[in-house]
């Protein structure tokens, strides 16, 4: 079983992501050795009677105990399971498929936990006119779009957005809207270049380890 961990508080996430881009740790599954930022974090749980033991996911790289950081490339993935067990010297219980999952699963939610902290801290533009208007004036640095708002990814200007690099395709009006204390939402700009860079970092894995975050099958990609 792998239990997707569970996000710290936005700054001590944020210092601990600051460290991790001065640090160089070693992926298990390749040997490469690069920034932390560049890889993942695994940490395994008590081992039992068996050896065997779980590993949760750990995105802010600052949870407690054993850990190995791993490449988010399926290559690296698809050996992390036994790679992991000779280096936490213990049985790990996972697939690189369910392995895959988790990360995509701790991805998601670090994703919605970036969101509100957005909403928290008035770093969003809510609404196609301000989003629009963010985007021409520089102030929206990357947009959120729902993948069932087909109307909203029509825009031209979420569409360059997109084209330039800085749209992400992630959850539903929805969710979005829960995040905002809305019913519905299918568009959102965010202003903090950090919170914009972290959630595009997450939404990627979200999307699956080594998709794009505009992934197929969502409304930005079908308006393309």
């Amino acid at each position: 079983m792998i239990d997707p961990h569970p996000d710290p508080d936005p700054a001590a996430d944020a210092r601990r992501a600051s460290h991790a881009r001065r640090t160089e740790r070693t992926c298990i599954a390749c040997g490469r050795s690069e920034v932390a930022s560049a890889l993942l974090r695994l940490v395994a749980g008590p081992a039992e009677a068996d050896g065997a033991c779980d590993v949760a996911v750990d995105l802010s790289g600052g949870a407690f105990g054993r850990g190995a950081w791993v490449h988010p490339a399926q290559a690296c993935i698809a050996r992390a399971p036994r790679a992991l067990s000779r280096s936490l010297k213990c049985t790990v219980r996972a697939t690189p498929v369910e392995l895959t999952q988790a990360i995509a699963l701790a991805a998601d939610r670090r994703v919605e936990g970036l969101l509100a902290s957005a909403f928290r801290s008035r770093n969003v533009r809510v609404g196609s006119d301000p989003v629009v208007f963010g985007l021409e004036t520089g102030e929206v640095v990357r947009v959120v779009v729902a993948r069932d708002a087909l109307a909203v990814a029509c825009l031209g200007a979420v569409q360059r957005a997109v084209a330039d690099g800085i749209g992400t395709a992630w959850g539903t009006k929805e969710r979005l809207g829960a995040i905002a204390g809305r019913s519905e939402l299918g568009l959102v700009g965010i202003t903090s270049p950090k919170l914009a860079k972290a959630i595009a970092a997450a939404a990627t894995l979200a999307n699956g380890v080594g998709a794009p975050a505009e992934a197929s099958g969502d409304a930005v990609t079908e308006a393309r």
